[in-house]
């Protein structure tokens, strides 16, 4: 690395007035070594009127760049991304190039707290026959491990440097703030207490457990046992919740903990199985509802992010 740079000098130095191309003048050089090598290319050039092009995808090299010259993401397309330094800086760092390509390849994104939550959406909207399902199946998802906005927001925010027409959609679990939908970005909440309380009922785990009772891959129960164990789980759990003053069908309840977590775990135990089934697969539970029994709140939510979908703006 550092030989590089000296060569690098060196031809300034004798050809004062050229165009430099560089690619990654950055590689081979720890991170201190990066910001002093640019700092000191940059002025060398400019004393010798010489122009540098670089590519680069060291941060340290592009916040930089930020601030001092003009910095172009090729993305899609080529985007001059130094109107608003402080805000880019942040993007940079935070969010990466990967996210920017998605962005400009859709046009919209979806934000949800994680994966789980996008294969109950699909399911619902495979349920209902919405078409929802073909924009979810073709979304551009960020998963923002949190139920807090300001995620979503600083991530939409970031990429609307780089594609100022992009569109979104953040849904979350109920929250007590209020919410900020602005700039493209739509923002929704469940008015139940999350995703997982549209089809958490009774009658659903007894379907469930019918389809698969007594053919989990550890399973050591048979299958006529299976129902009887899963009355007698559901009943347990929602008597300790009664007792404690909690509706466990209800929309005040954290379906996926109190209810589901507790049901499975104790459904498990009295078959004589390992816990093989845990919130990742609580999607599977979604076709054993049928289309009569969802709320019609799920369908309004999957318009909403239909209507979304369809103000994104893709380079044609």
């Amino acid at each position: 690395g550092l030989q590089q740079t000296l060569l690098l000098l060196a031809y300034i130095y004798d050809n004062p007035g050229s165009v430099l191309l560089l690619d990654e003048p950055d590689a081979h050089l720890e991170v201190l070594r990066q910001r002093h090598t640019f700092q000191l290319i940059r002025e060398i050039a400019a004393e010798q009127g010489a122009q540098i092009i670089a590519a680069s995808h060291s941060e340290v090299v592009l916040n930089e760049a930020a601030s001092t010259g003009k910095l172009v993401a090729f993305i899609g397309r080529p985007h001059t991304l130094t109107d608003k330094p402080s805000q880019l800086i942040k993007a940079l760092t935070d969010i990466g190039w990967e996210h920017y390509y998605e962005a400009e390849l859709k046009g919209w994104v979806l934000y949800v707290e994680d994966a789980s939550d996008l294969l109950v959406l699909k399911e619902l909207a495979k349920l209902l026959d919405h078409p929802a399902s073909t924009a979810l199946e073709n979304s551009y998802v960020h998963y923002i491990s949190t139920n807090v906005p300001v995620r979503a927001r600083e991530h939409f925010f970031g990429l609307q440097e780089a594609k100022p027409d992009l569109v979104g959609i953040a849904l979350f679990d109920r929250i007590d703030k209020p919410l900020q939908s602005q700039r493209g970005l739509e923002e929704v909440m469940w008015s139940k207490r999350e995703i997982e309380n549209y089809f958490c009922r009774p009658e659903v785990l007894l379907r469930w457990v019918r389809h698969n009772g007594g053919r989990d891959l550890f399973a050591l129960a048979e299958a006529d046992d299976a129902e009887p164990q899963m009355n007698r789980a559901v009943d347990e759990v929602a008597h300790a919740l009664q007792v404690l003053g909690k509706d466990p069908w209800g929309s005040e309840v954290k379906a996926s903990e109190e209810v589901l977590d507790a049901i499975f775990r104790l459904y498990y135990q009295l078959v004589g199985s390992p816990i093989v089934f845990r919130k990742a697969q609580y999607f599977q539970l979604v076709p054993f509802l049928t289309p009569e029994e969802v709320d019609p709140e799920v369908s309004a939510v999957l318009d909403r992010i239909l209507a979304v979908s369809k103000l994104a703006r893709p380079p044609e």
